[in-house]
């Protein structure tokens, strides 16, 4: 039996999140443009494929999952990885190590941390980088054969 998850303990952190990306940007957007006057116009989207909004977006923050971290990487986009539990440690931990983003704790989440993220162009660098080296593989259906193959001998 799979196991459940109550989606209220889900959506808190998640709101204060983004709550707390929000506040950061328009932050951000203070410091860099004190004349500006900025409101939050903030509004939930529902489900979003992340594989299809990313590309378009400077960069990431997310929880450390596997799915995400991987999506990031496919992207090519930095990644700032707040990780909560199981494998997520280990992938910000090779986020970091990989220099294709950074990692932190959820209460280490600030505002230069944000601006780091968004504006070194080391992690920008290797983020394109892993993107390519990702899109140089081979098709799994290639690896597949080839392992067919060798399996025959």
């Amino acid at each position: 039996m799979p196991d459940t998850v109550d989606m209220r303990e889900v959506a808190r952190p998640i709101s204060v999140l983004v709550r707390a990306l929000v506040d950061g940007v328009l932050e951000l957007a203070r410091e860099w443009r004190p004349d500006l006057v900025v409101q939050s116009q903030a509004q939930h989207a529902g489900l979003v494929c992340a594989g299809a909004l990313l590309p378009a977006c400077a960069a990431i923050v997310h929880h450390g999952g596997a799915g995400s971290t991987m999506t990031a990487l496919d992207a090519g986009v930095s990644q700032l990885v707040l990780p909560s539990g199981a494998d997520r440690y280990v992938n910000a931990d090779a986020v970091r190590e990989r220099g294709v983003g950074l990692s932190a704790e959820e209460h280490e989440l600030v505002v230069p941390l944000l601006n780091r993220l968004l504006t070194d162009a080391g992690l920008r660098a290797e983020a394109a980088a892993v993107r390519a080296e990702l899109r140089a593989m081979p098709a799994p259906e290639v690896v597949a054969a080839e392992l067919v193959e060798w399996v025959r001998g």
